[in-house]
């Protein structure tokens, strides 16, 4: 009879501990505190690991001209990987893998030349976008003296044909402060 006691308060002591702490557990998971603690953790180990992809990503400029002569001059001697580096990093990989395929293509010292052209024609932009305090935007111009025609390779190998006139264009490069290093970084070309 003893045994049959001693087993039955031992069934029934586990019994109402798991049921204890089972209750614990879903008024803690309910609770505002516990959600709050638990998205503090998620959040604070994103935020460092985010942090680290940006000190990571550290090339830049203390201005978007400095930015952009830095990765021109990263370009020119052929390192397109750190001429990437000169990208926001959600572009950097994209612009990394273009600029390959252009080296790859023998075409990247044109391309510097073309840029180097561009840049002695830069110009300020600044308007509610670009404050040239968090976003930049430079305006350059390109003459064109031969009219060309211009493969643009869309999706599923549907490629689009365009014949560029002569004449002088327009566009801008737009350019972004990273927050971490505070240097600037090129967004777009």
């Amino acid at each position: 009879m003893d045994s049959i006691n001693k087993n039955f308060i031992k069934f029934t002591t586990a019994f109402l501990l798991i049921l204890f702490l089972g209750l614990i557990s879903t008024i803690m998971i309910g609770s505002e505190n516990f959600s709050e603690w638990v998205d503090k953790i998620k959040y604070s180990g994103a935020e460092s690991k985010l942090t680290g992809f940006y000190k990571e990503n550290s090339l830049g400029g203390k201005t978007p001209y400095e930015a952009f002569d830095l990765f021109l001059a990263t370009l020119e001697s052929g390192d397109v990987h750190k001429a990437s580096e000169y990208f926001v990093l959600e572009t950097k990989s994209d612009w990394k893998n273009k600029f390959e395929k252009i080296k790859v293509m023998g075409g990247l010292s044109d391309q510097v030349d073309e840029w180097k052209k561009i840049r002695q024609t830069f110009e300020e932009v600044r308007d509610e976008q670009s404050d040239w305090n968090e976003y930049a935007a430079i305006k350059y111009s390109i003459f064109v003296e031969e009219g060309f025609e211009l493969v643009l390779q869309g999706e599923e190998g549907r490629d689009t044909k365009i014949f560029i006139e002569p004449g002088e264009y327009s566009s801008s490069i737009f350019f972004g402060r990273d927050m971490v290093s505070d240097l600037w970084k090129i967004i777009s070309l």
